[in-house]
């Protein structure tokens, strides 16, 4: 007698690519402590970013907080100090996974100055920080043209990461580099990418020989599928 038994087998198919929603887009200015609030409840999960600027006097920027106890870390470019020390910028970010409704971020640091939150989610998956890349005290040289920018990135980790640039300049006015889109301020800008390719955060300034420093941060979001997989095998008695 011939019995026939199949075997079913699972493997884990990694790295599928999530789409990017902004869900959250507030900046705010003036002077001591700040901070920004959220209008829509959080989305669990999603990644809540973080940036402030100061030209006009470099600032002792502190930890981010916000009402929904996250921990919030640099986003890899630190501090970046420009026009001889006197102006600077930063970027933190929050991994969340909760659904806090008018969540407040807080910077707590002394001085005048702009901070942007934004908040982008995906429907499933984990989301983590990619790549980073930065430069700072350059100087925009013609007004006009991508005369702003951060060095490129090193090939993305997915074809779908979600890339945030934030920038300053001392005087101009900044406008979203090509292919990237304003936050609620033109100091934040975002790009949802399709490809690996390295890439750098641009703006256009329009003020000949403005310092500036600018920085990238792009995030990626994985998830894994389960799919079966057949084969049939003979035993014989």
């Amino acid at each position: 007698m011939t019995r026939r038994i199949a075997l079913g087998l699972f493997c884990l198919q990694p790295l599928l690519a999530q789409t990017w929603t902004k869900n959250n887009d507030q900046t705010t200015s003036g002077t001591g402590s700040l901070a920004v609030t959220f209008t829509n409840n959080l989305h669990n999960p999603s990644v809540i970013v973080f940036a402030c600027k100061d030209v006009a006097a470099a600032s002792s920027w502190q930890t981010p907080t916000d009402t929904a106890g996250h921990t919030f870390v640099d986003s890899g470019n630190g501090n970046l100090t420009f026009n001889s020390g006197s102006a600077d910028l930063q970027m933190w970010y929050a991994l969340n996974t909760s659904t806090t409704s008018g969540n407040v971020i807080t910077q707590p640091a002394s001085g005048t100055y702009r901070c942007v939150g934004v908040e982008f989610y995906v429907s499933s998956g984990t989301i983590s920080a990619d790549k980073i890349a930065s430069q700072t005290n350059q100087n925009t040289g013609t007004a006009g043209g991508q005369n702003v920018s951060s060095t490129a990135t090193s090939a993305l980790s997915t074809s779908a990461d979600l890339a945030i640039g934030v920038g300053a300049v001392i005087t101009g006015t900044m406008t979203a580099g090509t292919g990237f889109t304003a936050a609620s301020h033109a100091m934040m800008e975002y790009q949802a990418l399709s490809a690996t390719t390295g890439l750098a955060a641009t703006w256009s300034d329009n003020t000949n020989s403005d310092p500036y420093a600018a920085m990238i941060t792009t995030f990626k979001a994985t998830t894994s599928s389960s799919v079966a997989r057949h084969r049939a095998m003979v035993i014989q008695q």
